[in-house]
């Protein structure tokens, strides 16, 4: 029953770390994204 029990917890553990992964590249994207296209409205 041990295992069982380790293995779901460990998972969530994994899942809530990608999740704040994903979340982290999509803020640096739209951040980088907000960076060009600034630039491209100063060109215009």
């Amino acid at each position: 029953m041990q295992e069982t029990t380790r293995v779901p917890a460990n998972f969530e553990v994994m899942f809530s770390h990608k999740i704040e992964y994903m979340e982290i590249s999509l803020v640096r994207e739209s951040l980088s994204f907000s960076k060009f296209f600034g630039k491209i409205r100063q060109n215009k």
